[in-house]
């Protein structure tokens, strides 16, 4: 460390005791002190201290450096330049840059930050004011400004504009564009939710402005907010269509920008999409549509407009007890949130004004179908496309009058109907066998006939199939050995490895957005590095609550984004206090059957093994087919094509070792030491941290999972839970003990 390391650690833990502590503070008295500093430092600073100071986020800065590295003698004008950030990105192509902002303390900043740009001009005051001074026009034009709901009247260029003061400064400052230039603004979502006539949006064009191309900026990237936002580019160039492409991760800039450029669409909906400007109200409402559209080309239904089988469409009455007067054939939509749609009045579940009731006309489609279609993948997707607004998205009755729904024929919705009526009566039958079970427990071998043709491991082999194979493995060994001692040692084994899977994955995610990690999980480096089955439940229960809470919250999308997958299902299974109640159960088991010690009998082995197959049936109960769409992988080798890195993988599903082999399309490359998880249809992957490893086996190099066990001196320590020959083994430390530290500096 050198001595300005030094210096600067000591200031900062100093404005922590005082807890006066920000990245700005910090920088003042760094500027006091003179201490020379880079805006890499800067980004250092506010991740290493997990600070929430508005920082203009890193990606905007590189991707506007890359935006203008073939260009020069730009012009260039910030009306709110912060500490110089975005100015400093374009700094090599610039002949001339004005700088403004409201606070002298930040210009300060900027001053020192930006001193070896000799072509700057910064200048303190009110920049609505401070604009009207410059008469000059430039090439350049950007700004990050601050997010504000606060809208007033101001009439500019004798148009009366009526929006949030910052979008107004927008609209000043994209005046001053040369006719060949760019405006890079950042916005929140309202700037197109909310665009009435008189909005800015809607007046860009009574000044020759356009919307060149949106940038999504996905929830997170802000460390101060959780909405996602965007960066927009105004020209007075006016384009046919719209380019729209997501800002998440630097290697894909090069790729957008060339997409961009030619205005072309990208292999995926993220590295750009052209649209009418128009029709243009959000990123996620144009990805949900794309999937919509995705998923209706695999399946032999027909799109129908709602209008088209529906005879009547109601907004809930205040006059009426329960808001409706109810129906025959009759659906009730939630016009909020994600509940069920229901056929029946009795089984909404929230208020009557938060649904719209739809009659159906009974010759043209059935209302139990449609009510339970609109509860599929499909249907919540459609729903979610259906929704605006920004604090609360809301489905209006205008947007479901047009809605398009996907259905088979009438007629199948009939048969369908009645398979789905026959699944319940077998359900009702089954909850029948289970009351007279406890009821009547010396009829147990009466019972046992009834249940003979519904064996509760039916279906069990092919279930194993579709687990991960860190899993699948362990319980493949379990199902094939007939030793009873044997079976209940590899169920134990599976519930303790499953413990550390699933906070491998809680881990893996939150390692994409640590800033979500909240300081009250207690994570014990001493613990962690010692791992036991005890504690990985003790983390993985602290862990899935607070994602529960996050699902439940604002923090919904930042979740969905760091587990790098658009369903739901995946988070609420890894984080179900169902999976917690087993896995507490099984490790009390553990302990409790090895503090007794002793010879274990066989008539000991059958009473404890049916004990944890009762819980293997819960987790199955939970787990379901929610592996069915996500998959994971080892990557091969792999190249960059046209922005994407194309890579033949294992694929690491079920019970064998002799993995086949699949081509994995993804937006950043991969590492063929790591293993992932990658949805079905993305291009995202999530990276697990590495406690959990297939590599060959020292002794007959097939292919075996090990989980991480402790570090030693030796190095660290990994278990394999089902390969007898070479169960233990130690490998090189390989910076597990910085990821470990990492989190919990966190």
């Amino acid at each position: 460390m050198s001595m300005s390391d030094e210096k600067i650690f000591e200031i900062a833990n100093n404005l922590r005791e005082e807890k006066e502590f920000s990245v700005s503070t910090l920088l003042e008295k760094l500027v006091e002190e003179n201490i020379k500093l880079n805006f890499d430092e800067i980004y250092n600073f506010n991740s290493f201290w997990n600070s929430r100071e508005y920082l203009v986020p890193k990606i905007i800065c590189e991707f506007l450096e890359s935006f203008v590295k073939d260009k020069q003698n730009l012009k260039v004008l910030d009306p709110w330049c912060h500490f110089g950030e975005l100015l400093n990105s374009v700094s090599s192509s610039t002949v001339k840059s004005i700088g403004i902002n409201l606070y002298n303390k930040d210009l300060i900043i900027a001053s020192k930050m930006l001193s070896s740009n000799k072509n700057l001009q910064l200048i303190k005051g009110d920049p609505h004011k401070e604009l009207e001074y410059i008469n000059e026009k430039f090439s350049l034009i950007l700004s990050c400004f601050p997010f504000s709901s606060i809208k007033k009247s101001q009439k500019i260029g004798g148009n009366e504009i009526f929006d949030s003061e910052f979008n107004l400064l927008m609209l000043k400052a994209s005046n001053l564009l040369s006719q060949d230039g760019k405006g890079f603004f950042v916005v929140p979502p309202s700037f197109f939710n909310n665009a009435t006539e008189k909005s800015v949006r809607k007046s860009l064009k009574k000044f020759d402005l356009f919307i060149d191309a949106i940038f999504y900026l996905p929830p997170g990237t802000f460390k101060n907010t959780s909405i996602a936002s965007y960066l927009i580019v105004t020209s007075r160039v006016k384009f046919g269509e719209l380019f729209i492409a997501e800002l998440g991760n630097k290697e894909n800039i090069n790729t957008i920008l060339e997409n961009w450029k030619y205005r072309k669409k990208g292999k995926v909906f993220s590295l750009g999409y052209l649209t009418k400007t128009d029709h243009f109200l959000s990123f996620e409402k144009i990805e949900k549509e794309l999937e919509i559209e995705r998923l209706v080309s695999k399946s032999n239904l027909t799109p129908f407009q709602i209008q088209s089988f529906a005879s009547e469409i109601k907004i809930s009455n205040k006059n009426l007890d329960n808001g409706f007067e109810e129906k025959p054939n009759t659906i009730y939509l939630p016009l909020i949130g994600l509940s069920n749609t229901v056929s029946r009045l009795d089984e909404i579940t929230l208020k009557p004004q938060n649904y719209v009731q739809i009659v159906i006309d009974p010759k043209k489609a059935s209302a139990d179908f449609i009510a339970n279609w609109f509860n599929t993948d499909l249907g919540i997707l459609v729903r979610e496309s259906l929704m605006n607004g920004t604090t609360i998205q809301r489905i209006s009755k205008s947007s479901i009058m047009n809605a398009i729904v996907y259905l088979p024929t009438y007629e199948t919705q009939i048969h369908i109907v009645d398979l789905h009526s026959k699944i319940t009566n077998l359900r009702a039958e089954l909850s029948s066998i289970e009351g007279h079970l406890w009821k009547n427990p010396a009829s147990y071998r009466n019972i046992k006939l009834r249940l003979r043709e519904l064996n509760r491991n039916t279906g069990l082999e092919e279930w194993i199939e579709k687990l991960p194979f860190p899993l699948a493995s362990i319980l493949w060994k379990y199902y094939a050995t007939k030793d009873v001692r044997n079976k209940k040692d590899f169920l134990l084994y599976f519930f303790e490895a499953l413990a550390q899977f699933e906070v491998v994955l809680m881990l893996s995610a939150f390692n994409n957005d640590k800033e979500l990690l909240s300081n009250e999980i207690n994570l014990d480096i001493e613990k962690i590095s010692r791992s036991t089955f005890g504690s990985w439940v003790i983390f993985g229960e602290q862990l899935a609550k607070l994602i529960r809470t996050h699902m439940s919250s604002n923090h919904k999308d930042r979740c969905l984004r760091m587990f790098r997958t658009k369903k739901k299902e995946l988070i609420e299974v890894i984080c179900s206090k169902k999976v917690y109640q087993v896995l507490k159960i099984t490790k009390d088991y553990r302990n409790d059957w090895k503090g007794h010690g002793g010879v274990e009998g066989v008539r000991e082995s059958k009473s404890r093994l049916k004990l944890l197959e009762a819980e293997l049936v819960k987790i199955r109960e939970v787990f379901g087919d929610v592996f069915e769409d996500t998959q994971l992988i080892k990557p091969g080798q792999g190249h960059f094509e046209n922005g994407l890195f194309h890579s033949r993988c294992s694929l690491l599903m079920g019970t064998r070792s002799s993995f086949k082999d699949v081509a994995i399309k993804t937006t950043s490359g991969l590492d063929i030491n790591k293993l992932y998880f990658v949805e079905d249809s993305s291009h995202d992957p999530l990276e697990l941290l590495p406690f959990i490893r297939l590599m060959p086996s020292p002794s007959t190099e097939e292919n075996a999972c090990y989980f991480y066990n402790r570090i030693d001196k030796n190095g660290v320590r990994m278990v394999s839970y089902y390969f007898d020959r070479d169960s233990e083994i130690t490998i090189p430390e390989d910076n597990i003990s910085n990821i470990i530290e990492s989190l919990i500096r966190n």
